[in-house]
């Protein structure tokens, strides 16, 4: 994704040592120890809609052990066939939390680093699902959010086009403004949880499942 960056400058192969954890735990141990070096995020990327199982206890050991943020990569590139595709439109819907803006921070990073541009979602629930409030004012609140994220993307130098929308589903919303803009990825912002099963969220969990793209899950 970064097409700046050789790869090779990116990949560091940790070696099993004799003393290692048994097999089960072997991959969180080798992590969690090389976290240990001052690294202030964790990157996953399981190749997958989903945490394989032989791996799910050793990533939630990983979510629960590291303090610091960690983000999650569900499903795949695709690349050309020459190898030489290029990161260029990614999707960041927010609710205005600020798990949900670190989100959007992490995003605005990986943007300015591979020179892509970054789509700021707001989709606030139709009036017949919130009788308290005005669509117009749903509205309002939405495109101050956004543009939250367009100002942080300005001080970065990194093109974002904030978009407020109505709806009644906000994952279908999201996943129809992924088709129409053609975004390759899509960054999410999510707040830790105490459980011990790994969850990200009923909406995450949807956006997971059924987007066309990648989905990246940032946990505060």
């Amino acid at each position: 994704l970064f097409r700046s960056i050789p790869a090779k400058k990116l990949v560091s192969i940790l070696k099993p040592k004799d003393n290692d954890e048994p097999t089960e735990d072997r991959f969180a141990a080798a992590i969690l120890s090389e976290a240990k070096n001052g690294y202030g995020m964790i990157f996953l990327g399981t190749g997958s809609r989903s945490i394989p199982s032989e791996f799910r206890n050793s990533i939630e050991r990983i979510v629960r052990e590291f303090t610091g943020p960690i983000a999650m990569l569900f499903g795949s590139y695709n690349l050309s066939e020459d190898g030489n595709a290029s990161l260029t439109k990614i999707l960041v819907p927010t609710t205005g939390a600020d798990y949900s803006r670190f989100g959007a921070e992490v995003a605005v990073a990986i943007a300015k680093g591979c020179g892509a541009s970054i789509t700021a979602l707001h989709v606030s629930v139709s009036p017949e699902h919130d009788l308290l409030r005005h669509p117009a004012e749903l509205l309002r609140t939405g495109r101050v959010l956004v543009a939250d994220i367009e100002a942080l993307g300005k001080r970065e130098g990194v093109q974002v086009h904030p978009q407020a929308l109505m709806g009644q589903a906000k994952e279908s919303a999201i996943l129809r403004q992924v088709e129409r803009g053609g975004h390759q990825l899509i960054v999410i912002g999510s707040k830790s949880q105490s459980t011990e099963q790994l969850h990200f969220g009923t909406s995450a969990m949807a956006l997971i499942e059924k987007a066309p793209c990648p989905v990246l899950i940032v946990k505060s």
